[in-house]
């Protein structure tokens, strides 16, 4: 029950740190209606709409997988609060789309799950719950790193477009 506390405070505190770092940047006209807009899935982004679905997939399925870990792992239940925060810091694009640190951010989504699903232990004869769904997190992560280093990333015409900004680099520019 402790670790569950720990895992729930520990992620607010994150969540709030995030909302706090991005309101400092935004200024006083932050607007909460603008950063919902950029967490909605936009045809008119150059990230493609499939790829948000599967980004809330990920964010959902990282979620509770934090929850359905065993009490005395709780480092693989900060580990799924990286891939949740990795998550929501590319949806939002706060780093450049095509740069290195995107890269890794997706990069993440794949490892850290497969490394949750294969660090889960279990009742002796029985495997964890959470690595079932560790392990479909990260294939999902997978899937969503390949499918946008092939639909942006290595889009030569997407990357060096510079003609608007606010798709290339998100809105805390």
């Amino acid at each position: 029950m402790l670790k569950r506390v720990t895992v729930i405070a520990t992620f607010v505190m994150l969540a709030l740190l995030g909302v706090v770092s991005l309101a400092s940047a935004q200024g006083p006209n932050l607007d909460i209606n603008q950063l919902l807009d950029y967490l909605k899935p936009d045809a008119s982004s150059v990230v493609p709409a499939y790829l948000s679905y599967i980004l809330y997939i990920v964010f959902g399925l990282s979620f509770i997988t934090m929850f359905i870990v065993p009490d005395k792992q709780a480092n693989l239940g900060y580990m799924m609060i990286a891939v949740m925060m990795a998550a929501l810091l590319v949806k939002v694009q706060f780093f450049y789309i095509c740069g290195l640190i995107t890269l890794i951010l997706n990069v993440t989504m794949l490892v850290i799950p497969l490394l949750v699903g294969g660090m889960s232990r279990g009742v002796p004869g029985k495997p964890a719950k959470s690595m079932y769904l560790g392990i479909i997190t990260g294939l999902l992560g997978g899937v969503y790193f390949f499918l946008f280093w092939a639909a942006v990333q290595s889009n030569g015409t997407v990357c060096q477009a510079v003609g608007n900004v606010d798709q290339m680099f998100g809105p805390f520019r």
